[in-house]
Protein backbone atom coordinates (compact mmCIF):
# COMPACT_ATOMS: atom_id res chain seq x y z
CA UNK A 1 0.00 0.00 0.00
CA UNK A 2 1.22 3.50 -0.86
CA UNK A 3 1.81 5.49 2.32
CA UNK A 4 1.90 9.04 0.94
CA UNK A 5 0.66 10.67 -2.25
CA UNK A 6 2.32 13.95 -3.24
CA UNK A 7 0.22 16.03 -5.66
CA UNK A 8 2.06 18.49 -7.91
CA UNK A 9 0.12 20.70 -10.37
CA UNK A 10 2.36 21.99 -13.18
CA UNK A 11 1.84 24.74 -15.74
CA UNK A 12 4.81 26.16 -17.67
CA UNK A 13 7.44 25.76 -14.95
CA UNK A 14 10.43 24.67 -17.03
CA UNK A 15 12.85 26.97 -15.20
CA UNK A 16 12.19 25.45 -11.78
CA UNK A 17 10.59 22.06 -12.34
CA UNK A 18 13.70 19.87 -12.54
CA UNK A 19 14.99 21.07 -9.18
CA UNK A 20 11.53 20.65 -7.65
CA UNK A 21 11.10 17.05 -8.83
CA UNK A 22 14.71 16.17 -8.07
CA UNK A 23 14.15 17.21 -4.45
CA UNK A 24 11.20 14.81 -4.34
CA UNK A 25 13.21 11.96 -5.82
CA UNK A 26 15.81 12.37 -3.04
CA UNK A 27 13.37 11.98 -0.14
CA UNK A 28 14.55 9.75 2.69
CA UNK A 29 11.05 8.28 2.86
CA UNK A 30 10.71 5.61 0.19
CA UNK A 31 7.04 4.60 0.29
CA UNK A 32 5.36 7.42 -1.60
CA UNK A 33 4.00 8.27 -5.03
CA UNK A 34 4.15 11.53 -6.95
CA UNK A 35 1.05 12.57 -8.89
CA UNK A 36 2.09 15.09 -11.53
CA UNK A 37 -0.73 17.04 -13.19
CA UNK A 38 0.61 18.57 -16.38
CA UNK A 39 -1.93 21.35 -16.72
CA UNK A 40 -1.60 22.30 -20.37
CA UNK A 41 2.09 23.26 -20.30
CA UNK A 42 3.40 24.57 -23.62
CA UNK A 43 7.05 24.99 -22.58
CA UNK A 44 9.59 22.23 -21.87
CA UNK A 45 7.86 21.14 -18.65
CA UNK A 46 6.52 18.04 -20.41
CA UNK A 47 10.03 16.87 -21.30
CA UNK A 48 11.17 17.23 -17.69
CA UNK A 49 8.08 15.41 -16.46
CA UNK A 50 8.52 12.53 -18.89
CA UNK A 51 12.17 12.08 -17.88
CA UNK A 52 11.19 11.59 -14.23
CA UNK A 53 8.21 9.36 -15.05
CA UNK A 54 10.35 7.11 -17.25
CA UNK A 55 13.17 6.79 -14.72
CA UNK A 56 11.33 6.57 -11.37
CA UNK A 57 8.30 4.29 -10.93
CA UNK A 58 7.01 6.49 -8.08
CA UNK A 59 6.27 9.31 -10.53
CA UNK A 60 3.00 9.35 -12.50
CA UNK A 61 1.65 11.99 -14.87
CA UNK A 62 -1.88 12.98 -15.88
CA UNK A 63 -2.55 15.51 -18.62
CA UNK A 64 -5.13 18.33 -18.46
CA UNK A 65 -5.90 21.34 -20.64
CA UNK A 66 -5.04 24.24 -18.32
CA UNK A 67 -7.90 23.84 -15.84
CA UNK A 68 -6.08 25.79 -13.13
CA UNK A 69 -4.26 24.78 -9.96
CA UNK A 70 -7.35 24.09 -7.85
CA UNK A 71 -8.99 21.72 -10.34
CA UNK A 72 -5.62 20.13 -11.12
CA UNK A 73 -5.22 19.29 -7.43
CA UNK A 74 -8.68 17.72 -7.43
CA UNK A 75 -7.67 15.53 -10.38
CA UNK A 76 -4.53 14.54 -8.49
CA UNK A 77 -6.60 13.66 -5.43
CA UNK A 78 -8.89 11.46 -7.54
CA UNK A 79 -5.88 9.48 -8.80
CA UNK A 80 -4.06 9.25 -5.47
CA UNK A 81 -3.58 5.90 -3.70
CA UNK A 82 -1.81 7.03 -0.53
CA UNK A 83 -3.10 6.89 3.03
CA UNK A 84 -1.79 10.42 3.53
CA UNK A 85 -1.67 13.44 1.22
CA UNK A 86 0.89 16.19 0.67
CA UNK A 87 1.00 19.01 -1.86
CA UNK A 88 3.97 20.65 -3.54
CA UNK A 89 4.06 23.73 -5.77
CA UNK A 90 6.09 23.04 -8.89
CA UNK A 91 8.47 25.99 -8.49
CA UNK A 92 9.42 25.15 -4.91
CA UNK A 93 12.00 22.80 -3.34
CA UNK A 94 11.82 20.51 -0.31
CA UNK A 95 14.46 19.15 2.05
CA UNK A 96 15.23 15.44 1.78
CA UNK A 97 13.51 14.70 5.12
CA UNK A 98 10.35 16.72 4.31
CA UNK A 99 8.04 13.73 3.82
CA UNK A 100 9.64 11.54 6.49
CA UNK A 101 9.29 14.27 9.12
CA UNK A 102 5.67 15.03 8.23
CA UNK A 103 4.58 11.40 8.29
CA UNK A 104 6.58 10.50 11.42
CA UNK A 105 5.14 13.45 13.34
CA UNK A 106 1.62 12.69 12.14
CA UNK A 107 1.77 9.02 13.15
CA UNK A 108 3.64 9.47 16.45
CA UNK A 109 1.22 12.21 17.55
CA UNK A 110 -1.85 10.31 16.32
CA UNK A 111 -2.64 13.53 14.47
CA UNK A 112 -5.01 14.22 11.60
CA UNK A 113 -2.66 16.79 10.11
CA UNK A 114 1.02 17.63 10.51
CA UNK A 115 2.87 20.77 9.49
CA UNK A 116 6.47 21.94 9.24
CA UNK A 117 8.14 25.31 8.94
CA UNK A 118 9.32 26.95 5.75
CA UNK A 119 11.66 29.58 4.44
CA UNK A 120 11.71 31.91 1.46
CA UNK A 121 14.21 31.03 -1.25
CA UNK A 122 15.82 33.87 -3.19
CA UNK A 123 18.45 33.51 -5.90
CA UNK A 124 20.72 36.53 -6.25
CA UNK A 125 22.09 37.84 -9.54
CA UNK A 126 25.40 36.16 -8.83
CA UNK A 127 23.63 32.80 -8.46
CA UNK A 128 24.02 32.57 -4.69
CA UNK A 129 21.00 31.51 -2.69
CA UNK A 130 19.50 33.19 0.32
CA UNK A 131 17.03 31.47 2.66
CA UNK A 132 14.86 33.69 4.84
CA UNK A 133 13.46 31.66 7.72
CA UNK A 134 9.80 32.27 8.49
CA UNK A 135 9.44 30.34 11.75
CA UNK A 136 11.05 29.61 15.11
CA UNK A 137 13.80 27.05 14.60
CA UNK A 138 13.56 23.73 16.39
CA UNK A 139 10.26 24.02 18.28
CA UNK A 140 7.69 21.22 18.22
CA UNK A 141 4.12 21.26 19.49
CA UNK A 142 0.98 19.16 19.47
CA UNK A 143 -2.26 21.13 19.26
CA UNK A 144 -5.54 19.49 20.21
CA UNK A 145 -9.28 20.13 20.35
CA UNK A 146 -10.49 23.73 20.25
CA UNK A 147 -6.90 24.96 20.21
CA UNK A 148 -6.54 23.70 16.62
CA UNK A 149 -9.13 26.17 15.36
CA UNK A 150 -7.68 28.93 17.54
CA UNK A 151 -4.23 28.33 16.08
CA UNK A 152 -5.63 28.45 12.55
CA UNK A 153 -7.62 31.64 13.15
CA UNK A 154 -4.60 33.34 14.70
CA UNK A 155 -2.46 32.34 11.69
CA UNK A 156 0.14 31.26 14.23
CA UNK A 157 2.73 28.98 12.59
CA UNK A 158 0.23 26.79 10.69
CA UNK A 159 -0.11 29.08 7.68
CA UNK A 160 -2.96 29.32 5.17
CA UNK A 161 -1.43 27.06 2.54
CA UNK A 162 -1.39 23.37 1.69
CA UNK A 163 2.26 22.85 0.85
CA UNK A 164 3.88 22.65 4.30
CA UNK A 165 1.41 20.07 5.58
CA UNK A 166 0.41 16.40 5.46
CA UNK A 167 -3.18 15.24 5.81
CA UNK A 168 -5.04 12.05 6.49
CA UNK A 169 -6.75 11.39 3.17
CA UNK A 170 -10.19 11.02 4.74
CA UNK A 171 -10.14 14.71 5.66
CA UNK A 172 -10.83 15.41 1.98
CA UNK A 173 -14.10 13.45 1.90
CA UNK A 174 -16.95 15.76 0.84
CA UNK A 175 -14.57 18.69 0.43
CA UNK A 176 -15.29 21.21 -2.33
CA UNK A 177 -12.46 22.64 -4.41
CA UNK A 178 -12.52 26.30 -5.44
CA UNK A 179 -13.51 27.19 -9.01
CA UNK A 180 -10.80 29.83 -9.04
CA UNK A 181 -7.11 29.92 -8.17
CA UNK A 182 -7.59 32.99 -5.96
CA UNK A 183 -6.94 32.05 -2.30
CA UNK A 184 -7.77 28.43 -3.14
CA UNK A 185 -5.58 27.07 -0.33
CA UNK A 186 -7.52 28.96 2.33
CA UNK A 187 -10.80 27.85 0.75
CA UNK A 188 -9.75 24.22 1.24
CA UNK A 189 -8.18 24.52 4.67
CA UNK A 190 -11.22 26.34 6.04
CA UNK A 191 -13.19 23.16 5.31
CA UNK A 192 -10.51 20.76 6.51
CA UNK A 193 -9.49 22.42 9.77
CA UNK A 194 -12.89 21.84 11.40
CA UNK A 195 -12.31 18.09 10.98
CA UNK A 196 -8.88 18.15 12.62
CA UNK A 197 -8.81 16.96 16.24
CA UNK A 198 -5.03 16.78 16.63
CA UNK A 199 -2.41 18.79 14.77
CA UNK A 200 1.37 18.48 15.07
CA UNK A 201 3.68 21.33 14.15
CA UNK A 202 7.47 21.26 13.82
CA UNK A 203 9.14 24.59 13.11
CA UNK A 204 12.10 23.14 11.17
CA UNK A 205 12.31 24.80 7.73
CA UNK A 206 11.90 21.80 5.43
CA UNK A 207 9.98 23.58 2.67
CA UNK A 208 11.73 26.19 0.52
CA UNK A 209 9.17 28.56 -0.99
CA UNK A 210 10.26 30.43 -4.09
Amino acid sequence: MVLVSVIVPIHNMQDYLFECLQSLSKQTLQNFEVILINDGSVDHSSDIINNFVSSDVRFHVYETTHVGQSRARKIGLDHSKGKYLAFLDSDDVVASQWLATLVDDLISSNADMSAVGFDLLFVKRNGKRKFVQMNTKGSFSIIEGKDVLKAWMSCDAIGGFLWNKMFKKELFCHIKFAHTDYMEDIFLINQIIVKVHILSYRAASLYHYR
